[in-house]
């Protein structure tokens, strides 16, 4: 098997284990500390600000391919494997839609990060506040 025949089969094994992590999250016998790594993941995935900027040369890429993966694989042992395997499944039969979401959900995502960092914002002024 060619190279590029091997990468085609891992981003497709890949693509088939999100989908499965998102099934999970649906599904309520997943506890909810599991389900918010995933959506942790995803947020960070989908999210336009990241922890290193991707314009750095070589360490851009870094958070990316440690954060991501490390966040699915723990997700993965946290997620029990009964429910892991129906899952599977189930995302085999889905098929993967391309389109306006990814869009909407960067919107979203850069609006939580907008919140968050203004809550945060909010608490140091009102503690400054308080000291002075």
């Amino acid at each position: 098997m060619s190279k590029r025949k091997k990468l085609e089969a891992r981003i497709k094994e890949a693509r088939l284990e999100a989908l499965a992590l998102y099934v999970c999250t649906r599904d309520p016998r997943v506890h909810w500390f599991p389900k918010a790594i995933i959506w942790l993941v995803v947020m960070y995935v989908l999210s336009p600000i990241d922890v290193i900027p991707d314009f750095i040369p070589y360490i851009g890429y870094l958070d990316d391919m440690l954060i991501v993966p490390l966040g699915t694989w723990i997700a993965l042992k946290m997620v029990p494997a009964d429910i892991m395997e129906e899952a599977r499944r189930t995302a085999r039969l889905v098929k993967i839609k391309e389109g306006p979401i990814t869009w909407i959900l960067q919107i979203l995502i850069t609006l939580v990060w907008l919140a968050a960092a203004l809550f945060i914002a909010i608490k140091i002024r009102k503690t400054i506040l308080q000291e002075a």
